[in-house]
């Protein structure tokens, strides 16, 4: 499968918010108040607001949206990415890696030396330490009351 996996642009901003929303709801194992509450906050006017600001990665076959990645601006040296989401059928084709590569590099170009996230299952901590990220912290009972794990990378 030939994927496009590129930062996004303005024109892109609504079917990249919708897209966004939608995988936030079918493949993030969450309780439904945290997804909602995600949504609500990630709207299409706070990411075109900081349009500039955010790392945002969009992964396209055919024109068709199956992927995308949104981060944050970096703080201090350090970027967060808040979520890494590909549609469930396509899932293991090494989409969600090369956006992850992707918001490396971005991020080191725009001058952060470190990259961190939390994850809300031990599956998914498996994927992300296939890139080269390490367990930095558990947190037991947290948001939501759920277990999230901690994960960072020293970006060179």
């Amino acid at each position: 499968m030939n994927f496009d996996i590129r930062l996004v642009t303005a024109n892109e901003l609504q079917d990249f918010t919708k897209k966004l929303h939608e995988l936030v709801l079918s493949t993030i194992e969450l309780p439904n108040e945290a997804l909602y509450k995600y949504n609500e906050i990630w709207n299409e006017q706070t990411l075109k607001s900081s349009l500039n600001d955010l790392v945002l990665i969009v992964a396209k076959v055919d024109d068709h949206i199956i992927g995308v990645l949104l981060g944050t601006r970096a703080e201090a040296g350090v970027g967060t990415i808040i979520w890494v989401l590909v549609d469930k059928q396509i899932q293991k084709g090494g989409i969600g890696s090369k956006m992850l590569k992707l918001a490396f590099n971005e991020y080191l170009k725009r001058g952060a030396h470190k990259v961190k996230l939390t994850v809300p299952s031990k599956d998914t901590v498996h994927f992300y330490e296939k890139n080269d990220m390490l367990v930095e912290g558990y947190f037991q009972n947290h948001w939501y009351n759920c277990d999230f794990w901690q994960m960072g990378r020293i970006l060179k």
